[in-house]
């Protein structure tokens, strides 16, 4: 047998093995596996069971997306729809589930950020909330652990806009050309955050 047909003897042997790990891994009925299997299914539920008691205590909104009409290539929710959706009379929170972007301070009054996707597209809608001391506290405490972090939120929404650049570019010295770019895609929140459950890593 030549040096040729060994490797690829070889090649053939190792991923084999490797199969037959990864399927025995899989498929074996040790113990271990079922527990850690089972132990998983058990904080899942657990996780979901603690977002819907969060939203029952605070009576939140949580089919607020059922009221905006999906994004497509050729047209996107107005910002009235969106309002309409969040911004609930009353001051009725919603639930929410978005990322950590960023915690402020400043003179003794804090404020958390968080990015979601909006829509189907991933139209994107990004948060600056206002929390207490003890809900920075803790957003903090699960980010140093996971930087990646999500949660779900409660949130009572008090405005939605959407962000509008205007670029401007002189040409030649022949004075100033204005360009003017249509309402980007970025919907921004403002409001209060006031209870969350961290969910895990995003995506």
């Amino acid at each position: 047998m030549n040096a040729r047909m060994k490797g690829i003897l070889t090649v053939c042997i190792l991923i084999l093995a490797a199969v037959g790990a990864y399927w025995f891994y899989i498929w074996r009925p040790d113990a271990l596996h079922k527990d850690n299997e089972a132990a998983r299914a058990a904080t899942l539920a657990q996780l979901d069971d603690s977002i819907v008691a969060m939203a029952r205590r605070y009576d939140a909104v949580v089919d607020w997306r059922d009221k905006v009409g999906k994004e497509t290539a050729l047209s996107r929710p107005l910002t009235i729809e969106l309002k309409t959706a969040l911004v609930i009379q009353g001051g009725r929170p919603v639930l929410m589930r978005a990322a950590l972007k960023d915690i402020e301070e400043h003179q003794g009054e804090f404020r958390a950020s968080f990015s979601m996707p909006l829509l189907d597209l991933f139209m994107p809608l990004y948060l600056r909330l206002q929390c207490t001391e003890e809900l920075a506290k803790r957003l903090l405490e699960v980010h140093e652990k996971d930087f990646l972090s999500e949660f779900a939120l409660i949130v009572r929404v008090d405005d939605l806009s959407r962000a509008v650049f205007t670029l401007r570019a002189t040409k030649g010295g022949e004075g100033e050309l204005e360009i003017e770019v249509t309402s980007g895609r970025t919907v921004i929140g403002t409001g209060v955050l006031l209870d969350f459950v961290y969910v895990g890593t995003p995506y």
